[in-house]
């Protein structure tokens, strides 16, 4: 029953995975937009 558990857990870790990645680029811009106002 564990092999079928970790098989159930695992997509959850990709959805994890793309959701950081999204946030990621989310604050990535952001921070490039502060940082293109600062300077200018």
């Amino acid at each position: 029953m564990n092999k079928s558990r970790e098989a159930d857990v695992a997509p959850d870790y990709a959805r994890i995975g793309a959701t950081l990645q999204i946030v990621g680029q989310n604050l990535t811009e952001a921070m490039d937009i502060r940082a293109g106002q600062n300077s200018g």
